[in-house]
């Protein structure tokens, strides 16, 4: 029998209260390079149809930090960025689903129901590290596996957890 990998834990995470007075304000532009496009159904954005993100801009959201075991690495692994929810929130997104795109053209579809259900994670670091994109980065959508789940339930979320993401469709 195959053992859940994803024994997650969330260590520790900031207020999100924060978030949701953040929603509807304007989104800045950001000042380094754009690891993150946001399009679809948003109400904030900062390029034409848009809510892009920088790093910075990214690590100014509560953070968030899991130690999880994936198919991927060995051991645990601390990862640390922002909670998908919260980004969302940001830029006043909505709809059903949500496409996540990487870099190398893979794509998941996400039903905006699992933002309820789990606390989905954008990893911008590992064991303190940044990501590069070599090592999965520079974002890594990492999904905890809450205890029991089986093969089934282990596979499917191994489908959404897209490395290298690049962009979300709100849709």
């Amino acid at each position: 029998m195959l053992l859940s990998l994803y024994r997650s834990a969330l260590v520790f995470g900031c207020l999100a209260a924060a978030i949701p007075a953040l929603a509807g304000e304007p989104l800045p532009s950001p000042s380094g390079p754009v690891i993150l496009i946001v399009s679809g159904k948003l109400g904030v954005t900062n390029a034409p149809g848009e809510a892009r993100f920088d790093r910075e801009m990214l690590a100014s959201l509560p953070q968030a930090v899991y130690v999880s075991y994936t198919d991927w690495t060995n051991g645990p692994q601390r990862f640390e960025g922002v909670l998908l929810k919260d980004v969302i929130a940001r830029i006043d997104g909505s709809g059903q689903e949500i496409v996540a795109s990487a870099l190398n053209d893979y794509k998941a579809t996400i039903p905006s129901s699992d933002l309820d259900e789990y606390p989905v994670l954008l990893a911008l670091s590992q064991n303190g590290a940044a990501m590069s994109v070599r090592d999965k980065g520079p974002i890594w959508m990492i999904y905890p596996d809450p205890e029991p789940a089986g093969e089934f339930v282990h596979q499917h979320r191994n489908a959404k957890m897209v490395w290298q993401l690049e962009r979300l469709q709100l849709r």
